[in-house]
C-alpha cells in the first residue's frame, strides 16, 4: 500500500485517484479550492503557488504527481505561478518534511515542442515552444529535472475524454497533424510510470496514430497550431498497452 499525493487533482488527476484507490493505496488530493473527487480522497486545500504548511501531510509519501493545470486562462503570471513556482514549492517541501519520498511525476506537455513541419518528435527532439503555456511547462521540466529525488516528465498530447470531446466544425487551410490521448490512457500511464523500475526521465504520452486534421478539429489541438507527430516509442517499450490506440476507438466509445 503506497502513500501518494496528487498535487492539482482535476480531470487527470481524478481518474488516476480511483484507479490507485481501487488497489488500496493511501491517496491525498492537494487543491486550492473544493471540487468532485472520487470516494475515498483525501483532500487537502492550499496554494500550490505559495510555499507549503511543513504540517500539511503529517504522514510519510511515497509517490507525488504534480498535475496541476493553468487551462482556460492566457496570463503569464497564472503560467509561471502553475508551471514553474507551483513544482518548485512542492519539492523544496518535499526535500524539507519527506526527503523519503521515491518518485515525483510531473504533467507537461507535447506543446513544448514547436516543430511546424510534420516531422516526428519524441523524448530527444528540439524543444522551442511556439506559446506561453509551453515556455513555462519547459521551465517547469527543468526545476523538476534538477529534484532531489528520482523525478519523471510526462508530455501528454491533447487530452479528451468524458465531458471534453470538443467538436467543432473548422477546416484549416492546410492539413495538419494533431496529437491526442484519451484521459483514461493518462490515468494510467502515470500509474505504469509510478511503478516503473528504472524509468527514463521523460516520456511522450500520445496514442499510437496522429491525425490529419482536415474537416473538424477539437479545443485541444486549436490551442497548439504546430504540425507534428509525437512518438510513443519510448512509451510502448517501457510496457504500455493502450486502452485506446488510436483516436477511431476512443472518439467511438465516447460516441456509444
Amino acid at each position: 500500500m503506497a502513500k501518494i499525493l496528487i498535487a492539482g487533482c482535476g480531470y487527470v488527476g481524478s481518474r488516476l485517484a480511483e484507479l490507485l484507490i481501487e488497489r488500496g493505496d493511501v491517496v491525498y488530493a492537494l487543491n486550492r479550492s473544493p471540487k468532485s473527487l472520487p470516494d475515498g480522497v483525501r483532500t487537502i486545500f492550499a496554494d500550490l503557488t505559495e510555499p507549503l504548511d511543513p504540517e500539511l501531510v503529517p504522514e510519510s509519501l511515497d509517490v507525488v504527481v504534480y498535475a496541476a493545470s493553468a487551462s482556460g486562462t492566457r496570463d503569464e503570471a497564472v503560467y509561471r505561478a502553475i508551471y514553474r513556482s507551483g513544482p518548485a514549492n512542492v519539492l523544496s517541501w518535499l526535500e524539507q518534511h519527506h526527503p523519503d519520498v521515491q518518485r515525483f511525476l510531473f504533467t507537461s506537455s507535447s506543446g513544448v515542442y514547436g516543430q511546424n513541419d510534420a516531422s516526428w518528435v519524441d523524448e530527444t527532439s528540439l524543444t522551442e515552444p511556439q506559446g506561453l503555456g509551453g515556455n513555462y511547462m519547459l521551465q517547469g521540466e527543468a526545476v523538476v529535472n534538477d529534484a532531489f529525488c528520482t523525478s519523471i516528465v510526462i508530455r501528454f498530447s491533447g487530452i479528451y475524454g468524458p465531458n471534453r470531446m470538443g467538436w467543432t466544425k473548422s477546416a484549416p487551410a492546410v492539413p495538419r497533424y494533431t496529437n491526442h490521448i484519451h484521459r483514461e490512457d493518462c490515468a494510467r500511464v502515470l500509474k505504469h510510470l509510478m511503478d516503473l523500475p528504472d524509468p527514463f526521465p521523460c516520456y511522450i504520452a500520445t496514442d499510437c496514430e496522429p491525425y490529419i486534421r482536415t474537416g473538424v478539429t477539437t479545443k485541444a489541438s486549436k490551442r497548439n497550431a504546430g504540425n507534428k507527430r509525437c512518438s510513443n516509442k519510448r512509451l510502448l517499450d517501457s510496457g504500455y498497452e493502450f486502452v485506446y490506440p488510436t483516436y477511431r476507438e476512443g472518439y467511438a466509445d465516447e460516441n456509444s
